[in-house]
């Protein structure tokens, strides 16, 4: 197309313009609605969006909700409990940042009991698929011996991969060395 159509049509050239800038309503959908409240900071909003989408299965949609409940972006305080329950539903479906929440949950206790067995599983998971926040977490897990056998170099192994893709490390490593 030469710039003289687009001049002939400017109200074709300012629609495209605008859904390529700001999305096309018809190709939102409910997590896409869901968001754009989340977003917006709307928070009941976005949970009356998601929530069904989560009920029905939708990983990313669970993940989110995980987010609000935990959160507490609704209701007067975070509740751990639900938020764990939606990160699990989320991480049993391979997302890999619910799986390093899980971690995170088991390894600080939040909503469920502190277990660090069960945080190295799910930073397992997550290491394994390439999350250097995981892989950063399961190193220290294998540098302290909790919940894995305590391996001085399986944790350097780990935080040198976290670091390899550009999650900062600072000077863990040199302690370690």
């Amino acid at each position: 197309m030469t710039a003289t159509h687009w001049t002939r049509r400017p109200l074709l050239g300012a629609v495209l313009f605008g859904v390529i800038v700001f999305g096309s309503p018809a190709l939102a959908g409910p997590y896409e609605d869901g968001m754009r409240a989340y977003m917006g900071e709307d928070y009941a909003t976005a949970l009356t969006l998601l929530k069904p989408l989560a009920e029905q299965g939708d990983a990313r949609a669970q993940y989110q909700v995980g987010v609000i409940f935990g959160d507490g972006l609704v209701g007067d305080k975070p509740d751990d409990a639900a938020a764990a329950n939606w990160f699990s539903k989320a991480a049993a479906t391979g997302h890999h940042t619910a799986e390093k929440t899980m971690g995170d949950i088991y390894f600080l206790g939040k909503g469920v009991t502190k277990d660090f067995f069960q945080a190295g599983r799910w930073y397992r998971k997550a290491a394994d698929a390439g999350h250097p926040e995981a892989q950063f977490m399961l190193g220290y897990l294998y540098q302290e011996g909790l919940g894995v056998p305590k391996d001085k170099a399986m944790a350097i192994q780990l935080y040198k991969t976290a670091e390899d893709q550009g999650y900062q490390i600072g000077d863990v490593l040199l302690g370690l060395q």
